[in-house]
Order: C-alpha cells, then structure tokens, then sequence
C-alpha cells in the first residue's frame, strides 16, 4: 500500500488562508447582506403581517385596525394599510357629529320658548327637568333622595334654586306714600293696617307675607301670596322703592295690574310711580335646615371695608348661632362679600374650642339682644336696589379662564388669586341680602352670580332639592303652598287640568281587566277634584256629565298634542279640532271641558277659600266654631272653604284627590265599637261602609304623602263651610264635641273609607 501522496489535492485552493477576520469577511459580502435586508423588508408573501402572529395573538378587527396589532409589528400594519388604499376613512366620533358648532347659539335657540336659569346645565346632569311657568325648572332628582333630603331639611341644610319667582321692583318718586296707596289696592284691609303699624317693616328691617287680591273683589278674585320688602328710606338721596316677590304663575296679572293701579292712581302725575320686573336679575337660593347658617358662614367672606359697619357689626355677632329659629322672623341683612370663587373649595366649619367663658357670655349677650330687636338702621340697604350698581355687579365679574389666569400667574401654586375688578379696584365684591325665613335663609344675589354660589354651597354640604322636594317638605309640615293648595286660583286650576291629563292618560294605558272602573263607583271626575259637589252650588261651567269614561281614550291622544305647555297660556286644542270633537258626542267630559278652560276661566269662579286669620282662628275651637256658625249666616259663607291639615287614625295613607266625606251616625257607632273591643292603635277603624255616592262630600285632599316625621298619612285639602257647619251642629245634637274635628277620608281607587283627624290651618297660603 503505497503513503501519502506528496502532490495538494485538486479540490483545494492553490494558498490556504491561515487567519480570517471578521470586517473583511463582512466586507465581501456587503451586497448579498443588502440584498437580503432589502427582501425581506420589501416581503411580497401572501400573508399579511398581522397574520404572521400566533393565532392567540390575533384579533378580530386586525385587518381593518392596524392599532390593534402589537407594536413591533404596528408600522408595518400602517404601511400595509396606507399602500393598499382601501382603509377604512376616519368618521367623527357621533357625540361630535351631535355637537353644536356654537354652544352658546344653540343654548340660545333651546331657551328662547322656556327660560332656563342660571343653574339650568347644573340641574339637567342630576335631575328631571320639565316645563313650567315659562321656566325649565328641576322637577325630580334623578337619584332614590326623598328619606336624605327630609333628613337635610331638619337637621342638615337643603338648598333650592327659587331664581324663577318674579321680583317686580315700584318705585316712586315723592313720597312713600304713593305706595302706600297701590298697595292698598290689592292688599286686604286686614293685612295692610298691620304692615303700615309695623315699624321693622316700614324701616326696611324685615320683609312681610302678603296676599294679592283683584282690586275689589275680596274675599274672592285671589291672585297669589306674595313677599313685600321695603327699602330703607332716608329722604334725601333715595327714592321710596318696594320690592313685590310673586309666583312666576301669576307674575303676568300681577304685573299688568300694578301697572294700571300705578297709572290711575293719579292721571295728573303719571310718571310719579314706576313698575319694573326684575325677573332674572337677581338670584334666589332658599337655604332650609339646621345648619344651613354654618354652611353659609363657610361660603361667605365679607368684605369689612366695603360692608356697612354696622352690617358687620351683626354678621359677626351672629358666628356662634347655632339656628336662625331665634332671630326675629323675616330679618334682613345686608352684606357685600368676596368671590366664592377666591375661597373654592370652601371648607365646612367645625365645631371649634369654645372661646374663654366672659368672651362667651358676652357674644351670647349680643346674639340675645339681636334675637330681640333686629337693629333697624343701616343694615338692610343694599346696593341691590340701585340699577346700576346692580348692573355693574354682574358685568364686570370675571370669567374662569382670567381667573384660571390670575392662579396661574401665582409663585406659589394652591393659594388663592388676587382678584382685581376689571376698573382698578383691589377686590371685587357681591352685593347680596339675606332673608331669614323660618329655620334657614333666603339668598338673593344678582345676575350671572348664580352658579357661582351654588357650587360654593354644593360643595360645602348643602343637599340639592327639587320642585317636588320643597312641595313635599311643605306638606310634611302640613303648611299650604301655592298654587298646589290654593284651588282658588287660576294657576291651580291649570295645574289640576293638566295632572288630570297625566293621570287619565296613565288610567288608559292599562287594560280593562287591570284598572279600577269608576263608573261602578259612580265616580264621575275621578282623576279632578269636584268642587261644586262640597259647595252644593254649581261652578259658572260645569264640568262633568254622565259620560262613559272608555270614550275619552281617543280624547286622550288628541289631547296629548295640544298639552299646556307654554307659559300656563297656551290652549289645548284648536278650535277646528274642538268642533270635531263635539260631533263625537264627548262635549260634556271633563277632558272636553278642559279644551275650552281659556274661555271658562275668564269668568267668574263662585266660590273663595277662608284666609282671614281671626276668621281661622275661630274655627279652630270646637267652642268658638259653634258660635261663628250661629252667628255667621250668610249666601256668601255658603260658597267658603276651609283649608285643613288631615292626619290618618292608626293607619291608612291617602291618596291623590281623596275625597272628605261627613261621617253618619253608623260611622261614629262604628267607631266606638271598635274603641272599646281593642285599644286604639290596634284597631281597624276602616270598613266597607256606604255607596261614596250615597255619602255627603265636604271637600277633597290637594297634597298628601306618607310622613316622615310623624309616621302616618298626612294632607292638606279644603272643605266647604257649609259642610262643617252642619257636621258641627250634628255633634253638638248628639253632645259629641270631641269628634267634630274628624272625617272620613276615602281614597278613588278604594272602597274602604278611614277615620282622619284634621285641624284648621292657620297659616296663609306661602310661596
């Protein structure tokens, strides 16, 4: 076997390389490695880069969303897209498509037929906002607060924005008593001899609660109550001036007639008196409950050098009240504050350590001597009351965005902005006037300064209320409000026809089998009260017939159309339609009737409710009662109505339009039966008794609600006079003076009627 061979081998290169590097191996192979990055950056498969993922990793939407695919590979996505040229184009979002090109065009154009406040936007995020009076104003609150807000209105602070109530500003030029003299005209007698004998009320110190009357006409012919507030006259720079604050349902009699008694006072000086409406421009805000003094002390900065001293003087006297219970009702207060907004968030005052004991006996002196004699000089003039300062007021505030401004120019971040009017002065300052009104305050300020307090307010622990929570704290307190309790009055029957409306419309949504039939019941008006039945005389148009109440449901649709709407004014139906109507054979419906209430309520209304305080202050007595009804015989009498509060016996909770029945000597046998067998809170003392059309009707309920406070049913509602009269006389026949403050109370939907207690209700008709 022959060695190895000597000669190289063919297959290898004539020079072996001994060593090899790095930089020139790359640097022979620069094209091939460009080559390579320039294919598989430029990949032509046919897959798409999302698709190269793990199926885990893929989502639906990759195809047409290259964001959804993960970031490594999201730029390769976009140029996929972008080269293709069927992407998908970008579509505004919907709430900008739905979005006004100018907010506040559009917010114009939206409350040109209903006027929104100034806390309007605030209140539409958090609450059911309806038309009313000419106003968008808060109904419900969206979120279950009934229990928190009565508890708010005892014992926390509840606040309500009352800015749709009508300012109408007199003024006269000579003498107050030009005043005087229109006020007359449509205050009762009883009530103008003691505003003029009222010295605080005269000074400008407090304001007074009165009711408005078409000149003439009392006790019928009622327009509205009404709070009558006086400047503080010196006699030298200013003129008489009297502020009228009315319902916004009423604002438009009351306005035309205090113009025309203004201009035929006098012919000869037609210009001496002047009527103005100050309808939003100024702001109203009703605080209610115990703490709202410390709330409002919390917000509230005032400005020493621009305030009266006096004013001050009594503002700083009042920092250890505990409630506004003591002070001297309807108090007034003037103070010029600083900008909540310098002091936002505010924060809520605590309870401090009490200051030395003779510092502490000697405020609680002076808080004493305030809560006896509200001082009467120099602390009620506002600058309010002057157009021009109160113009001023609201022009030059300055917006969020100078003030966002002003804290942004500060050294030190979290302090508050040195706020400098628009002309130069130092601070910039409110004028405000605070009311006291029964367990809280009344805080009017002036225009465009609305929002800003109430989120001052807010913040510091006040609970938002609605329309619907201040009429339900009224009738907790068994306390009339208006118009819900007034059915004297123009705007409750408007309000009545339209919530009839509502309820026959929610009646017909029902089927047959799942709705009570009234006609049984022989119920003719179940869903508006029948005043003319308590009265025993007609009304000037009736309103109900002998009907079957399945005709209407057509009505009811047509109705919907023509709904009360625009300002309390506006007619339901057209006359066209209101014929067609009639050839259906349903004119004399109370749904029908409702269509022609323009017409109908231009005449007369025959009857009026007691208002008269010596008058209710003797039917309040069994004793004194008996004697009024002996002595006070009259036509007029027997059209008169009685307003009283209606607590449930033992159980019972009525309802809408409850109807008051005279109880029957069957009743009152029935009832000491059931005394006797069982003690009273354990007894039943309802029962199926007579036909409801066999028993005398003395009135109806137009507020009820289940108490909070006392734990039963409670309303308040009207009965006829007469109907009194004879249920006392029948008492006194059968020597049963303790039941004569009891009735029956009878729900529509029910067949049960229950024992209630009512009493006499001595308070006039309220805001």
């Amino acid at each position: 076997m022959s060695g190895p061979s000597s000669q190289p081998s063919a297959s290898l290169p004539g020079d072996v390389t001994k060593n090899l590097t790095v930089s020139d191996l790359f640097a022979a192979r620069v094209s091939e490695i460009d080559e390579f990055r320039n294919v598989v950056g430029t990949f032509q498969g046919t897959k798409r880069v999302f698709q190269l993922l793990p199926r885990y990793m893929r989502r639906r939407a990759m195809s047409h969303n290259p964001h959804l695919v993960p970031k490594k590979l999201r730029a390769a996505a976009i140029r996929e897209v972008d080269q293709s040229g069927h992407g998908v184009p970008n579509r505004t979002p919907r709430k900008l498509r739905r979005k006004p090109k100018n907010l506040m065009s559009e917010y114009s154009r939206r409350s040109r037929e209903f006027k929104w406040l100034e806390t309007h936007i605030w209140h539409a995020k958090r609450m059911h906002m309806v038309p009313l009076w000419g106003y968008k104003i808060a109904r419900e609150t969206c979120a279950r607060t009934i229990r928190s807000l009565m508890f708010s209105q005892r014992n926390g602070c509840s606040i309500y924005d009352a800015s749709h109530f009508s300012t109408i500003q007199i003024s006269a030029a000579d003498s107050i008593d030009d005043l005087w003299s229109v006020l007359s005209t449509i205050v009762p007698d009883f009530q103008i001899g003691t505003l003029r004998s009222d010295k605080s009320f005269v000074s400008g110190s407090r304001f007074a609660e009165a009711l408005l009357y078409q000149p003439g006409r009392y006790p019928f012919g009622f327009l509205c109550p009404c709070h009558v507030l006086l400047r503080q006259f010196d006699g030298a720079t200013q003129n008489p001036q009297m502020w009228i604050v009315v319902h916004p349902s009423a604002v438009d009699a009351v306005r035309s007639l205090l113009s025309t008694m203004a201009s035929t006072l006098d012919p000869s000086r037609k210009i001496a008196i002047v009527v103005d409406d100050l309808t939003l421009k100024v702001n109203r805000f009703e605080l209610r409950g115990s703490r709202s003094h410390a709330i409002l002390r919390s917000v509230l900065r005032v400005n020493d050098a621009k305030s009266s001293k006096h004013s001050v003087a009594v503002w700083n006297a009042l920092s250890i009240l505990q409630s506004t219970d003591i002070l001297p009702p309807h108090s007034v207060l003037a103070l010029e504050v600083d900008d909540p907004r310098a002091s936002f968030p505010p924060v809520p005052q605590r309870l401090a350590k009490l200051p030395p004991a003779d510092t502490l006996m000697r405020e609680q002196m002076i808080l004493a001597r305030l809560a006896a004699s509200w001082p009467r000089s120099k602390v009620c003039d506002s600058p309010l009351w002057d157009v021009d300062k109160r113009n001023a007021a609201s022009s030059k505030m300055q917006t969020e965005q100078e003030l966002n401004k002003r804290r942004r120019s500060r050294l030190l971040r979290g302090l508050p902005p040195r706020l400098e009017a628009k002309d130069g002065d130092l601070m910039q300052t409110v004028p405000i006037l605070l009311l006291q009104n029964g367990n809280g305050w009344d805080l009017i300020v002036p225009s465009c300064w609305g929002l800003v307090f109430w989120r001052s307010l807010y913040v510091c622990g006040g609970r938002a209320a609605a329309l619907a929570d201040r009429h339900r704290r009224m009738t907790d307190r068994c306390l009339p409000s208006f118009p819900e309790d007034s059915i004297d009055t123009v705007p409750y029957l408007w309000m009545a026809s339209e919530r009839s409306l509502q309820l026959a419309e929610m009646y017909h949504r029902k089927p047959p089998s799942k709705r009570i039939n009234f006609e049984l019941k022989n119920i003719d008006s179940p869903f508006l009260p029948e005043w003319q039945n308590a009265v025993g005389s007609p009304w000037p148009w009736p309103l109900t017939v002998d009907v079957d109440l399945l005709q209407v449901r057509s009505f009811i649709t047509e109705a919907q159309k023509f709904r009360m709407c625009k300002e309390t004014r506006r007619m339901l139906c057209k006359k066209s339609e209101r014929e067609d109507l009639e050839d259906e054979g349903v004119v004399g419906n109370v749904f029908t009737r409702l269509l022609t209430a323009e017409e109908h309520l231009k005449k007369e209304v025959q009857y009026f409710v007691i208002r008269d305080p010596p008058t209710l202050k003797l039917l309040s007595a069994p004793a004194t009662l008996l004697q009024f009804v002996d002595s006070a015989r009259s036509q007029v009498l027997e059209r008169a109505f009685v307003r009283i509060a209606v607590t449930m016996i033992n159980r019972g909770n009525p309802s809408e339009n409850a109807i008051l029945c005279v109880p029957r000597a069957e009743d009152l046998s029935r009832l000491d039966a059931t005394s006797r067998s069982q003690p009273l809170l354990d007894g039943e003392l309802a029962w199926d008794g007579a036909p409801l059309a066999e028993r005398l009707i003395a009135g109806y309920l137009t507020s009820q609600m289940m108490s909070f406070t006392s734990g039963c049913g409670v309303g308040v509602g009207c009965i006829s006079l007469k109907r009194l009269a004879q249920w006392a006389a029948f008492c006194r026949s059968v020597q049963r003076l303790d039941d004569m403050f009891l009735m029956l109370c009878c729900n529509n939907e029910s067949d049960i009627c229950r024992f209630c207690r009512f009493e006499v209700i001595s308070q006039t008709d309220r805001l």
